[in-house]
């Protein structure tokens, strides 16, 4: 049985926004029930929002549909969906951009001319696309409008990368000093890295390619990530697994699994 919503979603986001339960608004709780629900007669629930370690060395192609992730990072999570979105052979280093013209220049190269080869901001591909985006008032790189706009944004890199290599790699969370109740408390703290599970447990590339980016540079063992959305055949798997119809595999995604048989043994 399929549920909807028949008041607008951006009503209903706004209205139950500021209902956090345990730091989560009670809204997102809704979308987060219904998400699952809609997704297939599954009786296994993957929590929506754990956050999974992983090696970003892992995380190597892209999903070929973000499922309006960039619209409402939240909206589409916890859901299971089937389809060939999962089949992709874009790499993450080499596809991973918001580019205007030059569909070549990425992120991540970047940020390794810049961290590894000493190369002025100005002179990689990437930036010099975003200035020619500025030049023409197009708005493609954090919606930098000035070149002033451009030089606070690398300089919050350089500040990302220099923490990240110095500190280590530290959850949004540990970084927050909003209130739980504050609206904005929800999306700080789960503001990370972001993966789409395939068919496979392929872990797609979503969002996060500045950090992620970084990671992979500086060789990160692990780094933490949320599930956005699973391949159906993938959650068709997860639920034969918390079944004991076939063995679990050896997988991030299968831990909550593995943990509950563990619990429900002792």
């Amino acid at each position: 049985m399929s549920i909807d919503l028949s008041v607008s979603y951006r009503v209903l986001r706004k209205l139950l926004g500021f209902w956090p339960i345990k730091g989560v608004p009670l809204f997102y709780r809704i979308i987060f029930y219904l998400n699952w629900k809609n997704s297939g007669n599954f009786k296994f629930r993957p929590n929506p929002l754990k956050i999974l370690h992983v090696s970003p060395a892992e995380i190597n192609y892209l999903s070929l549909d973000r499922f309006a992730y960039s619209v409402d990072p939240f909206k589409n999570t916890g859901k299971s969906i089937p389809g060939d979105w999962d089949l992709s052979n874009k790499t993450f280093e080499n596809n991973a951009t918001c580019a205007y013209k030059n569909n070549s220049a990425t992120i991540y190269e970047a940020i390794e001319l810049r961290f590894k080869k000493g190369v002025e901001w100005n002179d990689t591909p990437f930036i010099q696309d975003v200035i020619n985006a500025v030049k023409d008032k197009k708005k493609i790189w954090h919606k930098c409008q000035t070149m002033k706009d451009i030089q606070l944004r690398c300089r919050k890199m350089e500040e990302l990368y220099s923490s990240i290599k110095y500190e280590g790699y530290i959850r949004q969370e540990e970084t927050m000093h909003t209130d739980v109740k504050n609206p904005e408390y929800f999306r700080r703290k789960y503001d990370e890295i972001v993966v789409n599970i395939g068919r496979d447990g392929t872990l797609l590339f979503v969002g996060g390619q500045h950090r992620l980016s970084m990671a992979k540079i500086l060789g990160i063992p692990k780094v933490p990530v949320r599930v956005h959305v699973r391949h159906k055949s993938w959650h068709e798997k997860l639920e034969k697994m918390n079944e004991r119809k076939i063995n679990i595999i050896e997988h991030v995604d299968t831990e909550e699994i593995c943990n509950n048989q563990i619990n429900n043994n002792n």
